[in-house]
């Protein structure tokens, strides 16, 4: 496993804690070190790796010489209760906001009709890095838009007269923030001009 991309997120230099706390795709990885002596010579190696690391040196490890006794690597997986919950409650934010029905939902999020009557039922519910990834960033593409926009863009991406390009963006399996903007841009006359339409309507 490479380090040299995470970045560390904080750091204690007492015995038996978490040193650094490297962050990658919504999990936190934990180095941890058992420290079985109260040698300060031993403490005094941590400051130029964490330096390394905030660097983003690649050869973290191989540059620099540091000796803990009995080291022990352990990973962990925090899991984000709060964050899940908050995710839950944006998602549903966002369909009122878009006017969506629970089968374009499920097709903007790609899951299961199942997978978001459970979300409704139960907020609190754990969501997989693949979920929380596209959820953050569709919440970011959405939010970033002119006002009054998402109240009818909805009908570009589900209704019948949906334009297919936009809605194939939004919906594939692995989406692209910067082609998603580029329609965007490419179709908000159409867009400004449904929503100013909808104001005297």
């Amino acid at each position: 496993m490479s380090y040299c991309n995470m970045e560390p997120s904080r750091y204690y230099s007492s015995n038996n804690t978490v040193l650094t706390t490297l962050t990658k795709n919504s999990h936190e990885e934990h180095l941890m070190f058992e420290n079985t002596t109260s040698d300060k010579k031993s403490n005094t190696k941590i400051i130029p790796l964490l330096v390394a690391f905030a660097l983003g040196s690649s050869n973290a490890f191989a540059s620099i010489n540091f000796e803990v006794p009995s080291a022990q690597v352990e990973y962990s997986i925090n899991n984000n209760s709060d964050e899940d919950n908050r995710l839950v409650n944006e998602i549903f934010t966002l369909k009122k906001e878009l006017s969506l029905s629970v089968a374009s939902l499920s097709a903007l999020l790609n899951v299961e009709r199942k997978t978001i009557y459970n979300w409704n039922k139960n907020p609190d519910s754990k969501l997989n890095n693949k979920n929380i990834g596209r959820i953050r960033a569709l919440i970011s593409f959405f939010n970033s838009m002119d006002y009054g926009h998402k109240a009818v863009i909805g009908r570009f991406l589900f209704k019948k007269n949906a334009i297919r390009e936009f809605s194939d963006a939004v919906t594939r399996r692995e989406i692209d923030l910067d082609e998603m903007a580029t329609l965007y841009d490419k179709y908000w006359i159409q867009i400004e001009g449904a929503y100013k339409r909808s104001l005297v309507s």
